[in-house]
Protein backbone atom coordinates (compact mmCIF):
# COMPACT_ATOMS: atom_id res chain seq x y z
CA UNK A 1 0.00 0.00 0.00
CA UNK A 2 1.43 3.54 -0.92
CA UNK A 3 0.52 5.99 1.43
CA UNK A 4 1.27 10.00 1.93
CA UNK A 5 3.14 12.17 4.50
CA UNK A 6 3.43 15.24 5.11
CA UNK A 7 6.81 16.45 5.99
CA UNK A 8 7.82 20.08 6.75
CA UNK A 9 10.88 21.99 5.89
CA UNK A 10 11.84 22.74 9.63
CA UNK A 11 15.59 23.00 10.69
CA UNK A 12 15.11 22.33 14.64
CA UNK A 13 16.77 18.78 16.06
CA UNK A 14 13.66 17.91 17.45
CA UNK A 15 12.33 17.66 14.22
CA UNK A 16 14.58 16.73 12.15
CA UNK A 17 14.73 13.76 14.64
CA UNK A 18 11.24 13.07 14.25
CA UNK A 19 11.41 13.57 10.56
CA UNK A 20 14.00 10.95 10.52
CA UNK A 21 11.91 9.01 12.37
CA UNK A 22 8.94 9.47 10.25
CA UNK A 23 11.05 8.54 6.91
CA UNK A 24 12.61 5.17 8.23
CA UNK A 25 8.93 4.02 9.20
CA UNK A 26 7.74 5.52 5.46
CA UNK A 27 11.00 2.25 4.39
CA UNK A 28 9.99 0.05 6.57
CA UNK A 29 6.46 -0.46 5.54
CA UNK A 30 7.65 0.25 1.73
CA UNK A 31 5.84 3.35 1.50
CA UNK A 32 7.26 5.85 -1.59
CA UNK A 33 4.55 8.62 -2.11
CA UNK A 34 5.68 11.62 0.00
CA UNK A 35 4.13 15.60 0.25
CA UNK A 36 6.22 18.64 1.38
CA UNK A 37 3.41 20.07 3.88
CA UNK A 38 2.18 22.87 1.63
CA UNK A 39 0.81 24.05 -1.72
CA UNK A 40 3.63 25.00 -4.70
CA UNK A 41 3.31 28.69 -4.19
CA UNK A 42 2.83 29.57 0.06
CA UNK A 43 5.73 31.10 1.61
CA UNK A 44 6.94 28.15 2.81
CA UNK A 45 7.22 26.61 -0.93
CA UNK A 46 8.04 30.09 -2.86
CA UNK A 47 9.07 27.93 -5.86
CA UNK A 48 7.57 29.49 -8.92
CA UNK A 49 9.15 31.90 -11.65
CA UNK A 50 8.81 35.22 -11.70
CA UNK A 51 7.19 36.12 -15.25
CA UNK A 52 6.07 39.05 -16.87
CA UNK A 53 2.04 40.09 -17.64
CA UNK A 54 2.81 38.11 -21.61
CA UNK A 55 3.51 35.13 -19.26
CA UNK A 56 7.09 34.88 -20.05
CA UNK A 57 9.57 33.98 -17.73
CA UNK A 58 11.83 36.38 -16.36
CA UNK A 59 13.61 34.06 -13.73
CA UNK A 60 13.28 30.29 -12.68
CA UNK A 61 13.58 29.39 -9.07
CA UNK A 62 16.75 27.28 -8.39
CA UNK A 63 14.63 24.61 -6.80
CA UNK A 64 16.46 25.06 -3.36
CA UNK A 65 13.78 23.97 -0.98
CA UNK A 66 12.60 20.88 -3.42
CA UNK A 67 15.95 19.81 -2.57
CA UNK A 68 16.61 20.24 0.50
CA UNK A 69 13.38 18.11 0.71
CA UNK A 70 14.49 15.28 -1.19
CA UNK A 71 18.16 15.72 0.00
CA UNK A 72 16.79 15.15 3.45
CA UNK A 73 14.33 12.35 2.52
CA UNK A 74 17.41 9.92 0.69
CA UNK A 75 19.73 10.80 4.17
CA UNK A 76 16.86 9.98 6.71
CA UNK A 77 16.70 6.05 4.64
CA UNK A 78 14.31 6.37 1.86
CA UNK A 79 16.04 5.04 -1.27
CA UNK A 80 16.26 7.82 -4.08
CA UNK A 81 14.65 4.87 -7.05
CA UNK A 82 11.37 4.74 -4.88
CA UNK A 83 10.68 8.36 -4.17
CA UNK A 84 7.61 9.92 -5.68
CA UNK A 85 6.24 13.52 -4.57
CA UNK A 86 2.56 14.94 -4.80
CA UNK A 87 3.30 18.34 -5.61
CA UNK A 88 -0.26 20.14 -3.87
CA UNK A 89 -1.15 22.87 -6.14
CA UNK A 90 -4.32 25.31 -5.50
CA UNK A 91 -3.98 27.10 -8.85
CA UNK A 92 -7.04 29.40 -7.74
CA UNK A 93 -4.56 30.08 -5.50
CA UNK A 94 -1.10 30.16 -5.09
CA UNK A 95 -0.57 29.43 -8.77
CA UNK A 96 2.69 31.26 -9.92
CA UNK A 97 2.84 33.26 -6.30
CA UNK A 98 6.16 34.59 -6.34
CA UNK A 99 7.07 35.82 -2.72
CA UNK A 100 3.97 35.37 -1.68
CA UNK A 101 2.18 37.80 -4.53
CA UNK A 102 -0.31 36.41 -7.26
CA UNK A 103 1.46 37.50 -11.02
CA UNK A 104 -0.96 36.08 -13.58
CA UNK A 105 -4.80 35.97 -12.71
CA UNK A 106 -5.70 32.26 -12.99
CA UNK A 107 -6.82 30.42 -16.17
CA UNK A 108 -5.96 33.19 -18.51
CA UNK A 109 -3.79 32.34 -21.63
CA UNK A 110 -0.92 34.45 -20.40
CA UNK A 111 -1.09 32.18 -16.65
CA UNK A 112 -1.37 28.81 -18.48
CA UNK A 113 1.52 29.63 -20.90
CA UNK A 114 3.69 30.87 -17.71
CA UNK A 115 2.71 27.57 -15.78
CA UNK A 116 3.39 25.34 -18.69
CA UNK A 117 7.11 26.84 -18.71
CA UNK A 118 7.09 26.48 -14.93
CA UNK A 119 6.41 22.61 -15.39
CA UNK A 120 9.05 21.72 -18.47
CA UNK A 121 11.79 23.02 -16.09
CA UNK A 122 10.73 21.88 -12.98
CA UNK A 123 9.96 18.08 -13.92
CA UNK A 124 13.25 18.92 -15.94
CA UNK A 125 15.34 19.41 -13.00
CA UNK A 126 14.03 16.59 -10.91
CA UNK A 127 15.15 14.48 -13.43
CA UNK A 128 18.41 15.70 -14.61
CA UNK A 129 19.36 16.09 -10.49
CA UNK A 130 17.74 12.98 -8.81
CA UNK A 131 16.15 11.02 -12.45
CA UNK A 132 13.09 11.54 -10.98
CA UNK A 133 10.75 11.34 -13.97
CA UNK A 134 7.68 12.40 -14.83
CA UNK A 135 5.55 9.52 -13.95
CA UNK A 136 7.20 9.83 -10.52
CA UNK A 137 5.51 13.52 -10.13
CA UNK A 138 2.37 14.00 -8.63
CA UNK A 139 0.22 16.82 -9.43
CA UNK A 140 -2.54 17.71 -6.98
CA UNK A 141 -4.75 20.12 -8.39
CA UNK A 142 -7.35 20.58 -5.81
CA UNK A 143 -7.64 19.44 -2.29
CA UNK A 144 -11.52 18.01 -1.80
CA UNK A 145 -13.04 19.95 -4.66
CA UNK A 146 -17.03 20.28 -4.58
CA UNK A 147 -19.71 22.25 -5.79
CA UNK A 148 -21.07 22.53 -9.75
CA UNK A 149 -18.18 21.68 -12.19
CA UNK A 150 -19.35 24.26 -14.76
CA UNK A 151 -19.36 27.27 -12.50
CA UNK A 152 -17.13 29.15 -12.10
CA UNK A 153 -15.63 29.81 -8.93
CA UNK A 154 -16.21 26.34 -7.30
CA UNK A 155 -13.12 24.47 -6.08
CA UNK A 156 -14.63 21.79 -8.64
CA UNK A 157 -14.86 23.62 -11.64
CA UNK A 158 -11.15 24.96 -10.26
CA UNK A 159 -10.05 21.33 -10.33
CA UNK A 160 -11.39 20.74 -13.63
CA UNK A 161 -9.30 23.52 -15.11
CA UNK A 162 -6.17 22.87 -13.28
CA UNK A 163 -5.94 19.50 -14.48
CA UNK A 164 -6.86 20.85 -18.14
CA UNK A 165 -4.11 23.39 -17.82
CA UNK A 166 -1.34 20.84 -17.22
CA UNK A 167 -2.73 18.00 -19.59
CA UNK A 168 -2.56 21.17 -22.29
CA UNK A 169 0.92 21.68 -20.89
CA UNK A 170 1.83 17.86 -21.56
CA UNK A 171 -0.26 14.97 -21.56
CA UNK A 172 2.40 12.55 -19.69
CA UNK A 173 2.24 15.17 -16.43
CA UNK A 174 0.42 12.94 -13.93
CA UNK A 175 -2.61 14.65 -12.16
CA UNK A 176 -4.70 13.63 -8.96
CA UNK A 177 -7.50 14.71 -7.23
CA UNK A 178 -9.78 13.75 -4.02
CA UNK A 179 -13.82 14.81 -4.70
CA UNK A 180 -15.04 16.27 -1.29
CA UNK A 181 -16.93 13.91 0.89
CA UNK A 182 -20.38 15.04 0.66
CA UNK A 183 -20.23 15.05 -3.47
CA UNK A 184 -19.38 11.69 -3.31
CA UNK A 185 -22.40 11.00 -0.77
CA UNK A 186 -24.67 12.84 -3.72
CA UNK A 187 -26.62 11.08 -6.60
CA UNK A 188 -24.83 13.14 -9.03
CA UNK A 189 -21.45 12.09 -10.27
CA UNK A 190 -21.82 13.37 -13.90
CA UNK A 191 -18.71 16.18 -12.57
CA UNK A 192 -16.35 12.17 -12.37
CA UNK A 193 -16.77 12.12 -15.88
CA UNK A 194 -15.86 14.90 -16.84
CA UNK A 195 -12.43 15.25 -14.02
CA UNK A 196 -11.66 11.71 -15.71
CA UNK A 197 -10.84 13.92 -19.00
CA UNK A 198 -8.57 15.16 -17.17
CA UNK A 199 -7.50 13.26 -14.30
CA UNK A 200 -5.15 10.21 -13.95
CA UNK A 201 -5.38 9.54 -9.96
CA UNK A 202 -9.22 10.00 -7.94
CA UNK A 203 -7.86 9.58 -4.40
CA UNK A 204 -11.96 9.03 -3.02
CA UNK A 205 -12.32 9.94 0.91
CA UNK A 206 -12.66 6.78 2.28
CA UNK A 207 -16.00 8.13 4.83
CA UNK A 208 -17.89 9.11 1.58
CA UNK A 209 -17.47 5.61 -0.07
CA UNK A 210 -20.69 3.65 -0.76
CA UNK A 211 -21.46 0.64 -2.75
CA UNK A 212 -22.76 3.35 -5.93
CA UNK A 213 -19.48 5.26 -5.49
CA UNK A 214 -17.41 2.10 -5.46
CA UNK A 215 -19.34 0.70 -8.72
CA UNK A 216 -18.49 4.12 -10.34
CA UNK A 217 -14.43 4.08 -9.57
CA UNK A 218 -14.62 0.85 -11.05
CA UNK A 219 -16.36 1.62 -13.95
Amino acid sequence: MVKAVAIYLKSEISVQRKFIKKIKKLVEKENNLIYMGGAFGQRTLDIYPKVDKKGNVIKYSDYALIDKFIDRTIKAGMPLERIKLICWLELQTYGLCYKGKGQLKFNTPEFNKAFALFLKDFTNHLEKKYKITKDRVIFYTVDEPDGDINKKGTRMYNAYHAGKIIKEAGKDYVTMVNPHPNYLRGKDFSAMKKLNEVTDIFEFYRPGLGQEQLKLAKS
